[in-house]
């Protein structure tokens, strides 16, 4: 039986945060299965980043101390919002076509029959 696998092409809107650049398109990209996931209700064999278009990119920047007084350093914060274009492979289960069959259990005991037999009676 053939199955259908169909394509799909969808635009996810993500954003990462973190301490380095790197990391915080690592952490916008890592977000791009949770959101396709939500939103589809097929079977998704594979997902396939085709383009990607930044939104918004920035950084704040912030002065901290060690006991208010001692080790100033400054700290970076980088915030990155992505748009995705996937490409969704997924599995047309609506066109999937199942057989049905009936069977019956070989040993139906009912509960007379256990307890005749938890007695030794036959």
């Amino acid at each position: 039986m053939k199955q259908s696998n169909d394509f799909v092409t969808r635009t996810v809107r993500v954003v990462g945060r973190a301490e380095e650049k790197q990391q915080a398109f690592a952490n916008a990209l890592f977000k791009i299965k949770n959101r396709v996931i939500k939103n589809e209700h097929q079977i998704i064999l594979q997902i396939i980043p085709e383009q990607v278009h930044v939104v918004a990119a920035s950084k704040e920047a912030y002065k901290e101390k060690f006991l208010l007084f001692f080790f100033p350093r400054i700290r970076k914060i980088y915030q990155v919002t992505l748009d995705v274009e996937v490409r969704i492979h997924f599995l047309n289960i609506d066109q999937v076509v199942f057989t049905s069959a009936q069977q019956v259990f070989p040993h139906q005991f009912s509960f007379m029959t256990i307890r005749k037999m938890l007695r030794g009676e036959k």
